[in-house]
């Protein structure tokens, strides 16, 4: 209709009568047709058929040049992206097919020849650049179909429900279609991955644990063991570079086995859902397991020695281990399960008083020491290593811990200015207890020395 003018004329080249009949159609050109292209060398027309086993409709392109290009006109370009603004599109398809002399035809950079191929291509991104390109050194005959789609492009993600410490969020992102993706937010805690426990001076329980990366800066875990707090500061942690997960450890004294061990992830005012453990719940999944019947004995006789614990310190009685325990803790503590106490030495100003065994909060000796020097002249060793003093009651002592069960009959020997020696174990308090002090005390003695005999026979590190 452009074309359209006075210009245009009917001539009829007859030398005689002229008789002439017109009829007069409107042709509804494609969006995409034969003018929507330039090029030096090629001829573009409007086209319907059938073409490599297809009917088409669409725009063929004929040129007998020297690898000839075309290109996408102005207007055409702005047509396009007029078309696919009111109509929610935003990917132009061109499907491609060639007749060549030789080699092949690239269209906007996908390669094609005797059949059919689709090149997508952004409407955003369409300009008079998009290049058709004829590798023929002759005849091209090009055929071409236009499809319009849309492909969704989404948004960034919007959080539309936060991730907390106990609960997952949400996040969503849009595409201007209005279709939406939703997508989890994994909660922030993390969990407790595993647990273990290792038997020494007293019941190290010990946890490992993930922690969210987001959290890893700001949050600490918090461990609680009959009511007392215990914190640990992640970003002070190093993770396991082999699972990412951290470890923390609490110690749980002899009448605790059936106190409940709460484990919380906590991030300021957020903390995750609290979980609950105890040395029994271990003890009895060990016992549950027979690839673990080597260690059945020990934790049996580690539980009777708790329960023997609870009823000398009246602590928690109402709450025992309900573990089977015939059978267990039957040996007798002989007079001579440990060698005598040796004192030896002397030094002005200062002599050895008595030592004790602690066994509520865990297994320690001390060695107690009448002073009338001044204390700073003296220094304390155990075992060959320097240690320090304390004073209780008039008297100053020195107090070795962290002894393991199967080392209680292990003599340490304690020396003052490396003059005034002690030479005592564990097992001197256990062996004279066992005689001479309450029937509870005596019971506890008992059932301390065959925890001591099953760990003496097996030496786990960690059960």
């Amino acid at each position: 209709m452009a074309d359209l003018s006075t210009a245009v004329s009917f001539w009829s080249q007859s030398e005689g009568r002229t008789d002439v009949y017109m009829t007069f159609e409107f042709y509804k050109a494609e969006l995409i047709n034969r003018t929507s292209f330039t090029g030096s060398g090629w001829g573009f027309e409007n086209y319907t058929g059938n073409v490599g086993g297809k009917d088409i409709t669409g725009v063929r392109a004929l040129s007998a040049s020297y690898q000839p290009t075309f290109y996408f006109t102005e207007a055409a370009v702005a047509a396009i992206k007029e078309y696919a603004a009111a109509n929610d599109v935003n990917t132009l398809k061109i499907n491609a097919y060639a007749n060549l002399y030789n080699n092949g035809f690239i269209c906007s950079g996908t390669w094609t020849g005797s059949s059919w191929t689709t090149t997508e291509i952004s409407v955003d991104d369409l300009s008079t650049s998009i290049s058709f390109w004829s590798q023929s050194e002759g005849r091209s005959d090009v055929y071409l179909t236009f499809e319009f789609a849309h492909k969704h492009i989404y948004s960034d993600w919007v959080v539309t429900t936060p991730a907390t410490l106990q609960a997952a969020g949400e996040q969503q992102k849009t595409c201007s279609c209005g279709d939406v993706i939703t997508e989890v937010i994994p909660c922030l805690a993390g969990d407790v991955d595993s647990w273990g426990l290792t038997l020494g001076g007293d019941l190290s329980v010990n946890f490992m644990i993930s922690v969210h990366e987001d959290i890893r800066e700001t949050a600490k875990i918090v461990i609680t063991v009959a009511g007392d707090a215990e914190e640990f500061v992640v970003a002070d942690l190093s993770a396991n570079p082999d699972n990412g997960l951290y470890y923390v450890s609490v110690n749980v004294a002899a009448v605790q086995m059936n106190d409940t061990i709460t484990v919380q992830i906590v991030n300021g005012e957020d903390a995750s859902v609290t979980k609950e453990y105890t040395v029994a719940q271990y003890a009895k999944a060990i016992l549950a397991n027979d690839s673990y019947s080597a260690y059945h004995v020990l934790v049996k006789e580690m539980l009777n020695y708790g329960d023997a614990a609870q009823t000398y310190f009246d602590y928690n009685v109402d709450n025992r281990t309900d573990v089977n325990l015939d059978g267990v803790g039957t040996v007798e503590v002989p007079e001579n399960a440990a060698a005598d106490m040796v004192v030896s030495g002397r030094v002005d100003g200062i002599s050895f008083y008595g030592a004790s065994l602690l066994f509520r909060n865990k297994i320690a000796v001390r060695y107690y020491f009448t002073v009338t020097g001044n204390i700073s002249d003296y220094t304390f060793t155990a075992n060959g290593a320097e240690i320090g003093y304390d004073e209780k009651d008039g008297l100053y002592y020195i107090e070795v811990a962290d002894i393991n069960p199967q080392d209680l009959d292990d003599a340490i020997t304690v020396a003052v200015n490396d003059t005034l020696t002690v030479s005592y174990s564990p097992m001197n308090y256990i062996v004279r207890m066992s005689t001479k002090g309450s029937d509870n005390l005596k019971a506890l003695m008992k059932a301390l020395y065959n925890y001591h005999l099953a760990a003496e026979t097996i030496v786990p590190d960690v059960v």
